[in-house]
Order: structure tokens, then sequence, then C-alpha cells
């Protein structure tokens, strides 16, 4: 095959492996798993060829630049992506793409809209097929596909293309977004008490629940654990927490064995009530929109989330459940391309400036390996953040909105009303999280060529939420369609809302039950529990936003000898 080398001659092994989003290119035709960045390469509708970044160095080449693969069957040319996970002498290229199908370009009667017709259209002509350049080899044992016998060259192309990726930056700074602990620095059955200090987890004989840590509520009141041991410093006692504290001031609650629908620490605001205006007061700004009955019902809980950053292994199966949940729409397919920029073009133009429209962003971070740029470190960690709205108790977003499109409900939910949004997007600036995502074109409206959901996805909509129009700010919801409806059903049986008894998409969908969402202020709930955990954390939390999701930190486990990756 004209440019091809033999099987043998190359200086790199050529790796193909399954993408972990569209397999060997059976789910290639759903623009969810277009969508959805790769959980390491955060590349998405686009094919790239990974090397090591001592290999990009050597090559001479940065992300973006292109390169020639060549083998014994053929070549082709990929931009390059350098990543710290493969090995110096080894090119890998994901399967998945590169499908050619017999499609046609339709146009709808009325609005005549541009629409590809066809099986296979949302999959034709994204990225590459690397089994074009894969020489046939069969395994001697089931006559399969070997992917890995191939070695390849790899040399530098001219031109580059820009990277359809999500990723940000590849490391925190130290700015703490996904901690980790080392497992000999954890100690079971410990958990922090109302100012982040530890204490120690007492258990009754029966009910196996834990009892009151403080001495006000329960039996024994356990002892106190000093917090310099944990992550907030040093030689404070459990009565000490910043600046301020000393070791004589009061525990005000406990939220172990608490059964007096007290708030979580760090999940309520000190100005959540001021911030939600007085109910009782009819001039208050909030009259007429909960009825009292309804408020007082709703202002006993507090809906919040832990994240097990032990747990998540970046599957993103949490954000494909949050994009059928909450009828997200996909904003980089060749048809949704602006014609007022047309500087860019093809798959992931979109992408490219920054207008996804995923509610959940799964950051994924490097730590170690600083000198990965020179030579190969194997000593790496990375970690996997799901970054969501935070449902802040103390939001930054809400007193910029000029309209009150996006206020605090008495449960706790930062929500989002649609039809007052007019776009400012003052609330997104405002966001430490940049978890809020502007609708710039109408990805809803049948009408209109940048829409998301043409047959026969049209058929997969949720007709619990709205399809958001152009123009409107969105963003996480904590499901609040099935916080409703869940409300409505006990209800309707006259019972109290049973813990546990709903949970949000994303939670449902998470294989390694990494997600737990629930009231924080029911002890009986999971979520109440999984809060104190000792690796509990809140992103940002010198920001004071009293977030409502709470991260536990990764659990390294280091090697004999290794100290193990950092753990801030």
């Amino acid at each position: 095959v004209d440019g091809g080398i033999d099987r043998t001659a190359g200086d790199m092994y050529l790796m193909v492996y399954p993408s972990t989003n569209l397999g060997d290119g059976r789910g290639a035709n759903k623009p969810w798993l277009q969508e959805i960045p790769d959980p390491v390469t955060k590349i998405c509708w686009q094919t790239v060829a990974e090397i090591h970044p001592s290999t990009a160095k050597r090559l001479g080449v940065a992300n973006g630049d292109r390169v020639t693969v060549a083998t014994s069957a053929g070549s082709m040319t990929l931009p390059v992506y350098a990543y710290l996970g493969i090995r110096p002498d080894t090119v890998a290229i994901q399967l998945g793409r590169g499908h050619k199908a017999q499609t046609s370009v339709v146009y709808d009667n009325k609005s005549g809209a541009p629409h590809l017709n066809g099986y296979g259209r949302y999959a034709d002509g994204v990225g590459q097929n690397p089994l074009n350049i894969l020489p046939v080899a069969e395994g001697a044992a089931a006559g399969e596909l070997v992917l890995t016998a191939t070695k390849a060259r790899v040399t530098r192309a001219e031109g580059s293309d820009e990277l359809v990726t999500t990723e940000g930056s590849a490391r925190q700074h130290g700015r703490g977004i996904g901690r980790a602990m080392l497992v000999s620095d954890y100690r079971p059955g410990v958990l922090q008490n109302d100012r982040g200090a530890e204490q120690v987890e007492q258990r009754g004989p029966d009910t196996g629940s834990p009892s009151e840590a403080t001495g006000q509520q329960g039996t024994g009141g356990a002892q106190q654990e000093p917090a310099g041991q944990g992550e907030h410093g040093s030689g404070q006692t459990a009565g000490e927490h910043g600046a301020g504290g000393s070791a004589g001031d009061p525990v005000h609650h406990s939220f172990v064995g608490d059964a007096s629908h007290e708030f979580l620490p760090g999940l309520r605001s000190p100005v959540a009530n001021d911030a939600q205006g007085d109910f009782g007061d009819s001039t208050s700004k909030d009259k007429g929109m909960y009825s009292q009955q309804h408020w007082s019902k709703m202002a006993a809980r507090r809906w919040a989330m832990t994240i097990d950053l032990a747990r998540c292994t970046g599957c993103s199966a949490c954000v494909t459940a949050c994009y059928a949940e909450n009828n997200l729409p996909t904003v980089g397919a060749a048809w949704q391309v602006p014609t007022v920029a047309p500087d860019r073009t093809g798959f992931g133009s979109n992408i490219l400036r920054s207008r996804e429209m995923s509610w959940i962003r799964l950051e994924r971070y490097y730590e170690g390996a600083e000198n990965a740029e020179n030579v190969f470190e194997a000593d790496f960690d990375t970690r996997f953040v799901p970054m969501m709205c935070q449902h802040c108790g103390n939001a930054p977003c809400e007193p910029v909105c000029p309209v009150y499109a996006t206020y605090h409900s008495p449960d706790g939910l930062n929500v989002q009303v649609y039809n007052r949004c007019v776009g400012t997007r003052y609330c997104s600036n405002n966001c430490p999280y940049k978890v809020r995502y502007f609708n710039w074109f109408g990805y809803g409206e049948p009408n209109r060529p940048q829409y998301a959901f043409p047959e026969p996805l049209n058929w997969q909509l949720n007709p619990d939420v709205t399809v958001r129009g152009k123009g409107v700010m969105e963003k996480c919801t904590f499901c609040v369609q099935r916080i409703r409806e869940a409300e409505s059903r006990a209800d309707l049986e006259h019972r109290p809302l049973e813990p546990d008894e709903f949970t949000t998409a994303c939670a449902q969908a998470c294989p390694s039950r990494a997600i737990t969402f629930g009231d924080a202020a029911d002890n009986d709930w999971t979520v109440a529990s999984m809060a104190t955990d000792q690796r509990g954390y809140h992103v940002f939390e010198e920001l004071n936003t009293y977030t409502a999701v709470v991260y536990l930190k990764k659990v390294n486990h280091p090697g004999p000898g290794q100290a193990g990756p950092a753990t801030a």
C-alpha cells in the first residue's frame, strides 16, 4: 500500500483501542456519545494521535500539530495529543470514528432548515478510522482481530488542527479542587463536627446509628479528636476553627444522631434566611411564590449531594444520564455550525467556542510527574471531579440577576426560572464554579438550523423537563422534577417522604455509586451520614458559598517505598 512500511520497521508501537464512549464504533451514531469528552483526553468529535510529552518534544510538536502515523497497511495524518499516561515508545489511536454512511441533506418544508437524512448520519465523516492503517492479524486462540501487534513510524507533518476539547487546565495549580489523602491517614469511624474538626463516631449496639458526639443529645458524649490531624490546620481542638475560634467556643449543634432537622454546617448559609426573605411578611419579595404550609415543609429540608472521588472512575455515565433526563442539546454536529463564523467549520466548532451545554463537567486533573516533559515518570495521579451547579447556600449568582430569574428555594435549591431569564449572563460571570450554560442558539426549536433533536431524537425528550430556548441560561437543577414528583406522591398517599425514596439521574446511573443525593437535614437519609465523613470538603470553601455538594477525597495507595503523589 502506498505510504506503508513493514510491520516491524516502525520505531513506535501502535495501540488501537476501543473508545470509552463509542466502543468499537457501534455508538458513533449517537450525538450524545460523540459530544461527551473522553474521560482522559477530554477530546470529542475528533480523532487524535496520543503520544507521551517527551515523544512530542523529540518530534518537535505540540498539542494540535499534525503527525503522520505509517504502518505496513497505510498511513494517516492526525493532530497530536500529548498524554502523561502513555509510554514514550507508543502511539495510541481510538476506535469508533471515521464512519462513512449514505446520507443526504433534506430541507424542512416549513422553515427550510437543512437536516441530514439516512441511518448513520450523525457518525458520517466524524474523525478517522485507525482500522484503515491496521494490518490484518488474527489471534491464535479465538481468531479475533489483534489491535496491538503492529509497529508504526511517526513523523511530523505540515499544519495543525485545533483540538476539540473541553479541558481547561490539566493541573489544579494549588486550588484544591480534586483532593486526595493517603490510605495510611484514613481513620475509620472518625467524623467531622460542625466546625470542620474531627470527632469519633459512636454507634449504638442495636441500631448501629451514630450517637450524639457533643454530649448535647444521645448517651455518652464522644471524645473529640484534635483537628490538627485533619485538614483544617494544626493545634486546633474540636472547639477551634478559623482565626476567630477559641478552645472554649461552644459547638452550636451536631449533625450526628440529631433528629431535630438541623442543617449540616457548610451546607447552610448564615444568610440563607435573609436571602429568601420573610415568608410571614406581607411585603416580602417572595410573597405568593409558596403557600405558608408548602414553604414550611420545604424549609425543613436541605437537598444535598456527596461525590466520592475514591469511587469515581471518570466513566461519564452521569453526564449521559443528565443529557437524557434533562433534554440537554448537543452542539457539536456539523449542521449546527453558525454561518456568522466561517473561520471555524465542521464537527465540534461550537465546542471550540466553549458553548457545550452539558450540565455536568467531568474534570480531570494530573498530580505528580512534574518532570514528564523531559523523561517518562510513571508515578503520577489522575483525579476525576464531576462538577455541576453546587446549589450554594450563599450563591454569588443570585444577587446579580436583575430580573430575579435565579433565586434560592426554601429547601436549598438554586432555582433557575427560564421564562424570567433575559440572558444578561451576569450569573455566569459571577459563578466561581463556571457551571452555568447559555443557549446561544435555538437548539430546542425545530425551525432553526441548530436544532439538536431532529427525527428520531425528538422522541427521547423527557416531558417533565422544559426544552429551553435561545437566550436562556440553564444549569443543573438537582433533578427538581424528581424531587417535586416524589413530594407530590407522598402527599397524595398521606405519608412523609421516605429516606432515599428517589435520587437524581446522575446518582442513579453511576455504576460505582460515587454520587449520593438526598435530604442532608434528615439523618435517616444516606447523604446525611456520607457528608460527615472525614474526607469531606467543599470546593472553594474559602469563598463562603456554602455549597450543597460535599466531595470526599480520593484515597491513594502508594506502592512500597513510594511516598505517593501530592494529597492536596
